[in-house]
């Protein structure tokens, strides 16, 4: 194949389009991960949770594993975690709906493990 040739070669049968400049990696990555997180009340509680835990540093040792009929179950590491969570429910669950902006939680339980 001549050079003349293969410059004139398209793929599939479409031009090339210009390339523009990358993209950060952590901005392609965040919207990457808004696309594939469904759309569940849970998935809405663990996307504000980071919110909650500058709230309450204590919930930084939890994390939301479950969500059924308002309850919201918190898996935390250690059992000292779990009792301080128990001591701040109502705190959290305010904090929660702030961040939400609506009232998905209205009781939590903690597990440890």
């Amino acid at each position: 194949m001549s050079p003349s040739s293969r410059a004139s070669l398209s793929f599939g049968g479409c031009a090339r389009a210009h390339r523009v400049s990358p993209r950060r990696l952590g901005l392609a990555v965040e919207g990457l991960a808004e696309r594939l997180t469904p759309a569940t009340a849970l998935a809405r509680v663990q996307a504000a949770w980071p919110r909650v835990v500058v709230a309450l540093p204590v919930a930084a040792e939890s994390e939301p594993s479950a969500l059924r009929d308002g309850v919201l179950t918190l898996r935390c590491s250690a059992s000292v975690y779990a009792q301080e969570l128990h001591l701040v429910c109502e705190e959290l669950i305010a904090a929660l709906s702030g961040a939400l902006g609506e009232e998905l939680v209205r009781e939590l339980r903690v597990r440890c493990g």
